[in-house]
């Protein structure tokens, strides 16, 4: 596969993802601050190898599910960041980013995000669509973040659906 239909099926996803809105019930959080340096900066990241791994996850194992970083400070953000590029300014007085990576197959991207908290653990729904663009049968890491109100929990279960139903691999 070219580099440019990798991009792409990269690129298009994340895009998708950027653009769709947080959707829960009960006790969720379905607010979400976007800024286009953060945006820009996500893009970026998830370009860098396949699914933001040289960015974020540089040890972790090629073929699984990367365990969500929960990041409440300036200092967790650069502490998690490997990449070259200037992390943009969030302020995480206000907010918590989530950042994780799916092993999946390389036409599917997550579409939505759900995050509902349960006292100090929470599950991060992610629903995952298969793009009608990509004719490959290959895996990589998917990366997806999140800016959510400021929240203080300890772990964070990952569920991950597609066609309507919990998938795992």
């Amino acid at each position: 596969m070219n580099m440019k239909r990798k991009t792409r099926l990269v690129i298009i996803p994340l895009l998708l993802l950027m653009a769709v809105g947080f959707v829960g019930c009960g006790d969720t959080d379905d607010s979400m601050t976007t800024d286009e340096q953060v945006e820009a900066f996500f893009k970026k990241a998830s370009n860098d190898l396949i699914g933001g791994r040289v960015s974020f996850f540089p040890d972790r194992t090629w073929n699984a599910d990367v365990s969500p970083l929960i990041i409440n400070s300036d200092k967790d953000f650069h502490s998690a960041y490997y990449g070259k590029e200037q992390l943009p300014t969030i302020d995480f007085s206000r907010y918590t980013l989530i950042i994780g990576a799916l092993y999946v197959p390389a036409d599917n991207y997550v579409k939505k995000q759900e995050l509902i908290r349960n006292g100090v653990d929470a599950t991060l729904n992610l629903y995952l669509e298969i793009s009608d663009q990509a004719t490959t049968c290959d895996f990589n890491h998917e990366l997806y973040w999140g800016i959510y109100p400021k929240l203080s929990i300890r772990n964070i279960y990952v569920k991950k659906y597609r066609n309507g139903k919990e998938w795992n691999l």
